[in-house]
């Protein structure tokens, strides 16, 4: 698996821009994430707890 292009984003950023589809419509949210390169194939993403879009979320 080739992270070299993930290993630069993480060096610039803890954001990114996460689009999902409700009803057909596009829904685009920054959101925080954390990588670690022990765990190559997971990108862990935190939100508001109380925030409406953890229903879109649950969806996915």
């Amino acid at each position: 698996m080739d992270i070299s292009l993930l290993k630069q984003v993480v060096q610039s950023t803890n954001k990114i821009a996460l689009s999902t589809a409700v009803n057909n419509e596009a829904d685009v949210k920054i959101v925080n994430f954390v990588w670690y390169e022990a765990q190559p194939d997971t990108l862990y993403f935190s939100s508001v707890k109380t925030s409406p879009a953890l229903k879109v979320y649950g969806r996915l």
